[in-house]
C-alpha cells in the first residue's frame, strides 16, 4: 500500500496560517481531521486483514517466513499512521482549543473516529488471539 501525499497535511499548513476567518478556519480544521482520520481508518482496516492472514498462517501450516512478512508490512502500515497523526497535531490542537460547532462534518468525524475506535478494538483482539496462538505454538510444534 502506497501512502499519497496526504491532502490533510496541505489542508493544516493552510488551516494553522489563515486566522482571518474562524468559520472557515474551523471548517478546514474538520476537514483536516475527516481527510487524515479516514486515511488512518483504511489503513487500520489494512492492518486488521493482515493480522487475520497471520492468523490464518498460525493455523495452517505455521509459516514463520510469511508471518514476519505480514509483521512488517503491519509495521510500515503503522509508521505511516503515525506520520499521519503527526502531520494532524496542528489540527487537533485547533479543534480542542475552540468550540466547533455541530456540522455535517463534525457529525461525519464522529462517525468516523467512533467507527475507528472499533476496528482499533478488532485488531486488539485478533493480535491477543494471535499471540494465544504463537504462545501454543511450541508445545504443538
Amino acid at each position: 500500500m502506497n501512502r499519497k501525499q496526504p491532502d490533510a497535511a496541505h489542508d493544516l499548513r493552510l488551516t494553522s496560517a489563515d486566522t482571518r476567518e474562524p468559520r472557515a478556519n474551523a471548517a478546514s480544521v474538520m476537514n483536516a481531521l475527516l481527510n487524515g482520520y479516514r486515511e488512518e481508518a483504511e489503513i487500520y482496516l489494512h492492518v486488521l486483514q493482515l493480522t487475520w492472514r497471520q492468523r490464518d498462517v498460525l493455523r495452517n501450516g505455521f509459516d514463520l517466513s510469511l508471518f514476519r512478512d505480514l509483521l512488517e508490512e503491519k509495521e510500515n502500515l503503522l509508521r505511516m499512521v503515525a506520520q499521519i497523526n503527526s502531520e494532524m497535531k496542528n489540527a487537533k490542537a485547533l479543534a480542542l482549543s475552540c468550540p466547533l460547532a455541530q456540522s455535517p462534518v463534525r457529525r461525519e468525524l464522529e462517525k468516523l473516529l467512533d467507527r475507528l475506535a472499533d476496528t482499533v478494538e478488532e485488531l486488539r483482539i485478533a493480535e491477543n488471539d494471535n499471540a494465544s496462538l504463537l504462545e501454543a505454538a511450541p508445545a504443538a510444534h
